[in-house]
């Protein structure tokens, strides 16, 4: 039995060491990094909701400091990075419409003359 609750301590101590690395990469990794994508974020879509933010913060703090307040500006950002999605779809969209309307040309003189399309193909693809 002195095994059995030997193998729990060690796996308990493993899960707290495990938890513990985990906080430690979330505090000094991914919060700052989220935080200086929001800030460009909201920088090039709605700078004013920055300056809004940046002076609820007490000196010497950043952003990174207050995830209340990074959670409550990015709700209040999704909308517009929702908003410049749709239109960077849309936009993309209208391109490959364009692209599909432009007019064709007959290339079928041309090939008659260098030959088979399909042996250009193979050619191509060999060389590659």
């Amino acid at each position: 039995i002195i095994d059995i609750l030997r193998t729990i301590a060690v796996a308990i101590t493993a899960l707290l060491f495990f938890l513990a690395g985990s906080t430690l990469l979330m505090a000094n990794i991914i919060i700052p990094a989220a935080a200086k994508e929001l800030e460009k974020e909201c920088n090039e879509l709605a700078p004013e909701l920055w300056v809004e933010y940046q002076a609820k913060l007490e000196p010497g703090q950043t952003m990174a400091n207050r995830p209340d307040l990074m959670q409550e500006l990015g709700a209040k950002l999704q909308p517009l990075l929702d908003a410049k999605i749709a239109q960077q779809e849309f936009q993309l969209a209208n391109k490959d419409e364009e692209w599909n309307t432009r007019p064709q040309v007959d290339l079928s003189a041309l090939t008659d003359q260098m030959g088979s399309p399909s042996s250009k193909i193979i050619d191509v693809e060999a060389k590659e």
